[in-house]
């Protein structure tokens, strides 16, 4: 809040005119609120008053301050409508009771900030009985933006239930509403997100999206769009954008949720490219600090999409990323390390070279987290790593030590980072910045291992445990782009180093064979851990049994697998459906979360077979 006298209030000010309005709302006499604001606002809130140095001065700070907030209080006795004062001239006395004429009193302080009724409503809000609220909106003595305002003051302020009730009033007639009305709808949409009534956020998407007249209806479309990137729906949102577009194509919020879009899609190029249109749009638009924050998005698009994505979507320093990103940039010159065998039998450690104990060392020091867990980072939080704050000593050591890249410790660590931000570009990000390291990783490890095949590096070593890391994350990762045959080799690899499967790459391995229809390869993979009671394993066996029309072994299995892991014969079946609570990166062995992602994961396998889901729901169990 400020004014043209150049006083700008901060918080402790807000502080302030919320009891100055419980004042003016019990009292609704000016002389009265006057009268409080001299004596008693001060002593509330010194941190408003220290703001005038000369205590002297503080009766006319107040008046004045007084003045301007009474001249705009929406008064109940006045139908919530302001009674100003009159202004004074220059023979009255002053209104602050010095004594003088106003000439020679508060004249000569600034004047009054100019105080608007949407500010104070939101206040008013906070105070009145909801029914008063909902009789003064619904009388429609509120405006489009004040109830935006108000609304969205009330979820601020933790009375959100309060704010549904309103705002659903409000909404009741759609059809009268115009545009002035889209921070109302936010807020109405923000209220139901904060109090998890996602059934009733998406019955009124739906409702209002017939209901409500353009350009308002719009802002609906928008919010469907952008419900329906975030769950993977794409074709489902680009539909409700052009919708939205059609009706309000000059929205600058649809600049965001179209280059969103096709981030989403991994379309960089394109993102780039209709960023540049939108920026060049909104320049011709009329100054508006409103939009700041999107054009400084769309910059961040054009100039890197990559950065921007990971900038703008967390807590993400675009200059270290910058940083690191040219770092790898150059990674495939850089020679291959030496590491060194400690042999044990057909068992071995991996032994890094002595030129890189100091790095390492220093690493530990700079580095936010020293623990790491499997294929994640044990103790980073969310991405602050990322942080300026933290990202600056490890992002200063790596472009001091360029030998810090040989380290399979430190390359572990920097996959763990990057696998902490989010990837609407994937493809994109993988090139740029997972690829490199990973692949890295295991060529020093393979440069160490050479032509031995029978090596093992077993996991009890904590040395081999960041080589290990890397090839699992090697292996995903060709899986999710699409490199089966890489995968496959990496998986195959790395069970030949780890016998025992710590990193459970059985799995992926698994799942992979039965979806390219190696049911002899899955069953083969399977027969090596035969007491295993992952889903992969249990009923994969089921599945390529079946498909090998071996449908004794298949019912063996299935006996075997429903006994330890009934809810996923139950999601598979169809005898549960709904989608069970997820929590990221926990997985409870036989819960309904690990069940459901079986289920999304190889529903559409078992669905291909055909008459495997009938035998599955009519087979004794």
């Amino acid at each position: 809040m400020g004014s043209s006298s150049g006083l700008v209030f901060p918080d402790p000010f807000d502080y302030l005119t919320a009891d100055a309005v419980r004042h003016m709302l019990r009292h609704q006499d000016a002389e009265k609120f006057l009268v409080w604001m001299r004596q008693e606002a001060p002593k509330l809130h010194p941190g408003v008053f220290a703001r005038v140095p000369d205590v002297v001065l503080w009766p006319s700070f107040a008046t004045s301050l007084g003045t301007g907030l009474w001249n705009a209080m929406p008064l109940p006795r006045h139908d919530y409508r302001p009674e100003p004062l009159p202004r004074q001239s220059s023979g009255d006395l002053c209104r602050c009771r010095s004594g003088l004429d106003f000439d020679d009193c508060c004249a000569l302080f600034p004047p009054p900030p100019p105080f608007k009724a949407e500010a104070l409503w939101t206040f008013v809000a906070e105070q009145l009985p909801l029914e008063d609220l909902e009789g003064v909106a619904l009388a429609g003595r509120l405006t489009g933006p004040i109830l935006g305002v108000v609304g969205m003051r009330l979820v601020e302020r933790g009375a959100t239930r309060r704010a549904a009730r309103l705002l659903e009033r409000v909404f009741a007639q759609p059809q009268h509403l115009d545009a002035e009305y889209e921070v109302a709808l936010d807020a109405l949409f923000d209220a139901y997100d904060a109090l998890g009534w996602r059934g009733k956020k998406d019955r009124a998407l739906v409702e209002l999206s017939t209901t409500l007249r353009p350009p308002l209806r719009g802002v609906v479309w928008a919010r469907r769009a952008t419900i329906a990137a975030d769950q993977g729906e794409v074709e489902e949102a680009w539909d409700f954008f052009s919708r939205a577009q059609q009706d309000d194509p000059d929205n600058p919020s649809l600049a965001g949720l179209e280059v969103s879009l096709l981030l989403h899609q991994g379309r960089s190029r394109q993102a780039s490219d209709r960023a540049q249109f939108w920026l060049s749009k909104l320049k011709r638009l009329p100054a508006d600090k409103s939009y700041r924050h999107l054009e400084k998005l769309l910059e961040e698009i054009i100039e890197d999409p990559l950065v921007a994505v990971w900038q703008f979507s967390q807590v993400v320093d675009s200059e270290h990323l910058r940083q690191v990103l040219a770092l790898l940039a150059g990674l495939e010159e850089r020679p291959l390390p030496a590491y060194d065998l400690e042999r044990s039998d057909n068992a071995a450690r991996l032994v890094a070279p002595p030129a890189l104990d100091a790095i390492e060392q220093e690493w530990l020091r700079v580095w936010p987290s020293a623990s790491i867990l499997v294929g994640a980072a044990a103790s980073l939080d969310d991405v602050s790593c990322w942080s300026p704050e933290l990202a600056g000593p490890w992002v200063q050591l790596l472009q001091q030590e360029p030998a810090a890249l040989d380290s399979l410790h430190i390359l572990d660590d920097l996959c763990s980072a990057a696998h902490l931000l989010e990837y609407p570009l994937l493809k994109e990000a993988q090139e740029r910045f997972l690829r490199p390291l990973m692949q890295r990783g295991v060529a020093i490890v393979d440069r160490a291992l050479g032509e031995d095949g029978s090596l093992e590096l077993p996991w009890e070593h904590e040395a081999n445990r960041p080589a290990l890391r890397l090839y699992r994350r090697l292996a995903l990762q060709w899986l999710e782009v699409g490199h089966p045959d890489a995968a496959v080799e990496l998986c195959r690899r790395l069970l030949r180093l780890t016998p025992e499967d710590p990193l459970d790459m059985r799995c992926p391995l698994v799942d992979h064979y039965l979806r390219a229809g190696h049911d002899e390869e899955a069953l083969a993979v399977c027969a090596a851990f035969e007491d295993d009671t992952t889903p992969e394993v249990m009923y994969g066996r089921i599945l390529a049994h079946f498909r090998l029309q071996q449908i004794p072994e298949a019912e063996r299995a299935l006996h075997r697998a429903h006994q330890a892991l009934p809810l996923v014969w139950a999601y598979l079946t169809g005898k549960l459906r709904r989608k069970p609570q997820i929590v990221p990166g926990i997985v409870v062995h036989g819960g309904e979360d690990q069940a459901w992602s079986y289920r999304q994961n190889m529903l559409s396998t078992w669905r291909a077979v055909k008459g495997l889901l009938p035998w599955l729901r009519r087979t004794q169990v």
